[in-house]
């Protein structure tokens, strides 16, 4: 004998089923939605305050200021009658031991709730949307196989708000990698050069300096420069400066003065040379006669591209005329709300009052019954006795009014299908 199908399982099954099909192609974003950081704990209202709980709840977050800081804020689904209505939900305090506290407002869940994974890309600039966190939270129970007493009803403007919401996600989800990745440049820049470390010797013969050992001091003295040549006892171990001073004078004669200087025929330039970089100075400083290397050449820059005036003013054109169409529709889309939040208080003061009549009814009906039985119990036995027998009476009468009522009835089928 095969076992019976999982209600939860086919209900839940079902509204997905429909979700994929109604959003089409879009159905990809709901990937985005984090559901394996969703929460969810068995609920059992030991106060019974909370009858029409169903027995799961989904943490939304923790208070985080306030009187109540360190409570729970977890959701309760509600059942509800009407099949073609949602099951809703509601915010509730707990603590950390799991005891019902008291309910709070989906406003004040918002404000005062440091929300958990599950609901916090939702959450900017301090608010969230509530149109597509309720949607979100309808959404997670489905996932979570959460059994209603209907089925879970599923149209368009669910849809609609729920993939919205995929959006937000996904925004979300893309935006995490570029902020860890600026943070990190932030905290370790790669442009910062690391620090050179101090060099308490010598520079070696290898490196372009301007500290000259003796023996390319000597080569370096040619008639080119015109420097007297440098003393050569240095036996007494005392450095001489003043070679170095004189030579550095004759390079500073030879390029930056505005006359050439007298050169050689073999290395006259044919045009003016530009003054060379260090590395490139110090080279000529210790052989002059190896000619500078070429200026690198830059690519000349190219003026950006401009479009023409005849394919701007159409553009320009269709962007203002859609910016009045979204304009005149978010007239529209207002006025469309505000006649709504009318129709909505008009509603709910009429609940109201249909509320506090019905109260005023119960307890009129309370107040009969406490009369009725007053007067039953003042009645003797004798008398009692002869009430039943006339409440019998009455109710055969009434049970053979019937009977003569529906058989007459009958009796008038027949006779228009005789006809």
């Amino acid at each position: 004998m095969a076992e019976p199908a999982d209600t939860t399982e086919c209900l839940s099954t079902k509204a997905l089923q429909q979700i994929h099909s109604l959003m089409g192609e879009d159905a990809s974003f709901l990937e985005h939605l984090p559901v394996d950081k969703i929460h969810e704990a068995e609920f059992e209202d030991k106060r019974h305050k909370r009858l029409t709980s169903l027995p799961r709840r989904m943490l939304f977050g923790q208070i985080t200021e306030g009187e109540r800081k360190g409570l729970e804020v977890w959701i309760l689904p509600i059942k509800t009658r009407d099949e073609n209505q949602w099951p809703g939900h509601r915010f509730n305090l707990f603590d950390r031991l799991g005891n019902l506290h008291s309910s709070i407002t989906i406003e004040e869940a918002i404000r005062l709730t440091n929300a958990a994974n599950a609901f916090k890309w939702l959450k900017k600039h301090g608010t969230m949307d509530s149109n597509l966190l309720r949607a979100v939270i309808r959404y997670y129970f489905i996932v979570k196989k959460v059994n209603p007493p209907s089925p879970w009803p599923v149209d368009m403007r669910f849809t609609a708000e729920l993939l919205a919401a995929c959006k937000v996600a996904a925004k979300s989800t893309a935006a995490i990698p570029a902020n860890e990745k600026k943070a990190n440049k932030t905290k370790t820049p790669a442009s910062m050069p690391p620090r050179p470390k101090a060099n308490m010797t010598l520079p070696s013969e290898d490196e372009t300096s301007l500290f000259i050992p003796e023996r390319r001091r000597r080569a370096a003295t040619s008639d080119a420069f015109q420097t007297p040549t440098p003393p050569t006892g240095l036996a007494s171990g005392q450095p001489t400066t003043e070679p170095i001073d004189e030579f550095k004078r004759a390079f500073q004669r030879k390029m930056l003065s505005k006359a050439a200087p007298a050169v050689p025929a073999a290395l006259a330039p044919s045009t003016p040379a530009p003054i060379p970089s260090t590395a490139t100075a110090s080279t000529i400083s210790i052989n002059p006669n190896i000619p500078p290397p070429p200026p690198s050449s830059q690519p000349p820059s190219t003026p950006p591209t401009t479009g023409s005036l005849s394919s701007f003013i159409p553009a320009y054109r269709e962007t203002l005329t859609r910016h009045s169409e979204l304009t005149a529709h978010l007239r529209t889309t207002r006025s469309s709300i505000y006649t709504a939040k009318s129709q909505l208080r008009d509603l709910e003061a009429k609940i109201q009052e249909l509320e506090a009549k019905e109260k005023k009814l119960k307890e009129e009906i309370k107040g009969v019954d406490v009369e009725k039985k007053r007067l039953h119990d003042s009645l003797t036995p004798e008398k009692r006795e002869m009430f039943l027998f006339g409440r019998e009476i009455w109710e055969r009468e009434g049970k053979r009014a019937r009977l003569e009522e529906e058989q007459s009835e009958e009796g008038g089928e027949y006779m228009d299908l005789g006809e």
